[in-house]
């Protein structure tokens, strides 16, 4: 465990355990892995869980784990021990590469990335292991979109077809067999009918309730939302919603923007998930759904229909200007073939897309080199990896990925360097003022060279605005938070952080000049959480949404301009002031004309005059208020 003193000054931490007779050291710099159970660090080809709290029942569980379980399932492997023999964890194997099945359902992560048909093979493959842990009389039970990892094979590219990604199931010591129970259950993933099921105490975990978990990791990963996502006029919550077995597939439930159309599915596919969520089916994903045949429209969209599903509901062109009351929406850019990945305010509006699996910037400037041979092998690579990071810098654009970051202007590279890996993510942000990277236990400007400050090394991540930034990182059971200017100065420690508690899923960062509101999402003991935090410049939280109450449950949606918020919610735009008396979000007024043009997944971007710039996966409107 990290003392305050050490974790503040960003040197590492480290425990010892033993894998047999090898003594290991864990380092913090070596932590691959955090959640409600326990922590997991990567040692050489090995990943080593310990947990948070050791006891004799986990003990006995992992001594009477199956063995030669299907090759998908990343079982333990060998006890790990204190320094007094107790069992404190185990090892298993290391992936590498491998990122959440969560991506799947992430439409800005998929599209362009990874096909339909790849979607259905990945899930081929991933039923079939289910099935034969079920032949083992094995419930997987807290089956979910954390507890399933997709790897690509190294060796080929990303989009390389049906074979290229390939699923694991994780956190295998969770798994339900004879006496030995699965206790914990995300919520979102779990049957409706075992909703306040005391899970400890029961059997009520089965392969029925597997079944349904898969359906729904199926049909987000298609459709890019929960079968009880959206909004009801009826049904506040999604766990109302799935009680009432509300699906989106009922006509009265509106779709988020970012969703593909349920009906780019064939008819017996919608009829089967139907059945399944609406009416309590549960049984194998069917041949109707897995043998899916679809084809890519000219629009780019999707689907297994005879003609296109999105083509024909934009038969009746809509106006170019739309009025809802003092509101005007105006549309800016729109891709049918491909999918936005950056966009900023820096002056005016600057945006970067993809088509076609090149990149480009507004006016359709292309950005990458015409030929491989003009950026060498090593950034070829890394400008034809469709998970590259998009970063906008002016009129200069920075690409990311597989551990290097370049800058590119008029199809030049500029510059190029290598960047470290936190947990997958880049280490490493640019805006306006350039790159800040973090190099070893420093945290750096890459325009000088200068040192900002010192951080973690292999734990820091980090993003930029224009005039301010936001660094933190984990050590132990403390969250080590920091502000800092992109363009001078050093790291201002932001004191009394909130921790960060449990599994961390993703999060994000929007600033003003002189705010940044930092929205964490997490997953405790089964249940997704979003708190958000407003810090000034000074380091100082003013105030906190701990459970997503008032801004929501997302990581997008959301802008600030002079330390006031704007959030995206179902039912329009709503504008918040930040109380700092009471270190609380305040609702000023709601903007219900602006619910047909806002969504919570959608990207808020502040304009000139208050106006706001929304950016969804495909389009960008200008919104603004009319004062007459």
């Amino acid at each position: 465990m990290a003392s305050a003193a050490t974790a503040r000054s960003g040197r590492s931490t480290s425990a010892v355990v033993f894998l047999g007779r090898r003594r290991l050291r864990l380092d913090e710099r070596d932590l691959i892995g955090e959640g409600g159970e326990g922590r997991v660090y990567r040692i050489g080809d090995l990943a080593v869980k310990v947990f948070t709290v050791p006891d004799a029942a986990r003990e006995q569980k992992l001594r009477a784990f199956p063995t030669l379980l299907p090759p998908r399932v990343v079982a333990p492997l060998d006890l790990v021990e204190d320094g007094r023999g107790s069992v404190v964890g185990f090892s298993m194997r290391a992936l590498a590469g491998a990122v959440d099945l969560h991506r799947f359902s992430q439409r800005r992560w998929r599209d362009g990335q990874v096909d339909s048909a790849t979607v259905l093979a990945l899930f081929r493959d991933l039923g079939a292991t289910v099935e034969r842990l079920h032949a083992r009389a094995i419930v997987v039970g807290d089956l979910n979109d954390g507890n399933v990892v997709v790897t690509p094979p190294s060796s080929a590219p990303l989009t390389a077809g049906a074979a290229s990604w390939t699923p694991w199931l994780i956190d295998a010591d969770s798994m339900q067999f004879g006496a030995h129970r699965c206790v914990v259950a995300h919520e979102r993933f779990l049957d409706p009918r075992l909703y306040g099921v005391d899970l400890g105490t029961t059997d009520a975990l089965s392969r029925e309730s597997d079944w349904y978990a898969l359906a729904v990791l199926l049909f987000g990963s298609l459709l890019y939302v929960h079968p009880f996502g959206g909004a009801h006029p009826s049904y506040g919550t999604m766990l109302r919603r799935a009680e009432a077995r509300c699906s989106v597939l009922r006509s009265d439930v509106k779709l988020p923007n970012v969703a593909a159309r349920p009906d780019v599915l064939p008819d017996d596919a919608l009829a089967w998930f139907e059945r399944v969520f609406e009416h309590d089916l549960r049984e194998p994903l069917p041949s109707c759904i897995l043998d899916t045949r679809f084809v890519r429209c000219a629009c780019g969209a999707e689907h297994s229909r005879r003609s296109c599903p999105a083509c024909t509901a934009r038969v009746h062109v809509t106006p170019a200007v739309r009025a809802r009351g003092r509101l005007r929406a105006t549309p800016l850019f729109a891709t049918r073939r491909g999918r936005i990945v950056a966009a900023v305010v820096q002056g005016g509006l600057h945006y970067a897309y993809e088509e076609d699996g090149q990149l480009f910037r507004e006016r359709g400037a292309p950005v990458l080199p015409a030929t491989g041979e003009e950026a060498g092998d090593a950034l070829a690579s890394i400008f034809r990896d469709p998970a590259r990071i998009v970063r906008i810098a002016g009129s200069a654009t920075w690409v990311g990925a597989r551990g290097r970051a370049a800058k590119l202007a008029c199809q030049r590279v500029l510059e190029s360097r290598p960047i470290g890996l936190v947990h997958g993510e880049l280490a490493a942000d640019a805006g306006l003022e350039g790159l800040v990277l973090v190099e070893g236990d420093a945290l750096v400007r890459g325009a000088n060279d200068t040192r900002i400050g010192q951080v973690l090394a292999g734990q820091t991540r980090v993003r930029v605005g224009s005039s301010l930034g936001f660094a933190f990182y984990r050590a132990g059971s403390l969250t080590v938070a920091f502000v800092f200017d992109p363009r001078r100065g050093v790291l201002r420690q932001i004191e009394a952080f909130p921790r960060i508690e449990g599994k961390l899923l993703g999060w994000s960062a929007v600033f003003d000049e002189a705010h940044v509101l930092v929205t964490f999402a997490t997953e405790k003991r089964g249940r997704l959480e979003h708190t958000a935090h407003l810090v000034d410049a000074r380091g100082a939280v003013i105030a906190t949404d701990p459970s997503g109450d008032v801004l929501g449950p997302s990581l997008a949606g959301r802008a600030i301009s002079g330390g006031n918020l704007i959030a995206a919610r179902e039912d329009g735009l709503v504008l918040l002031r930040a109380d700092r008396a009471a270190a609380r979000f305040v609702p000023v007024r709601l903007f219900p004309e602006a619910e047909d043009f806002v969504s919570p997944d959608a990207e808020l971007l502040v304009g000139p005059g208050g106006s706001i710039f929304v950016v969804t996966h495909d389009d960008i409107n200008h919104l603004c208020f009319t004062t007459d």
